[in-house]
């Protein structure tokens, strides 16, 4: 089980760096020309930061196990790149859209009126005062 898990982090770690050089290292065309047509909506600092995110997750999935200090930074690591790919999914899946001709689709959005009420409720230590002057209190 031991020689699995070392083969998969091996594995994983060659295509996060190999992944993480690229966007470090090459422009935006370059990158969208070798096939990681993901980062076209983004900045090339915001790129920058995502390659340094990936080359720091891989080194946080192999040192902790190669030196024995601090393993508990692997399944950090893991959950990290984890995340990066959710973003990357969600990249590749708004770009798709737009390659097949779609119109970009926005995350919904809930009305500020709907939710004031509601937050002030919550957050506010005082009692909230109606249009008549009185104290309303919310029954717990």
């Amino acid at each position: 089980m031991n020689v699995a898990l070392w083969i998969v982090q091996g594995l994983l770690a060659a295509l996060f760096t190999t992944s993480g050089v690229a966007k470090a290292t090459m422009s935006k065309e370059a990158l969208v020309a070798s096939g990681q047509t993901g980062v076209r909506d983004y900045s090339i600092p915001f790129i920058r930061f995502i390659a340094s995110l990936e080359i720091l997750g891989v080194l946080g999935l192999i040192l902790p196990g190669l030196t024995g200090i601090a393993p508990f930074l692997t399944p950090l690591a893991a959950a990290g790149l984890a995340v990066i790919m959710v973003g990357a999914a969600r990249a590749h899946s708004r770009e798709g859209d737009a390659q097949r001709g779609h119109q970009r689709r926005r995350p919904p959005r809930l009305p500020a009126h709907r939710l004031r009420p509601g937050g002030v409720a919550v957050i506010s230590p005082r009692p909230i005062y109606s249009a008549s002057g009185s104290a309303n209190r919310c029954s717990r």
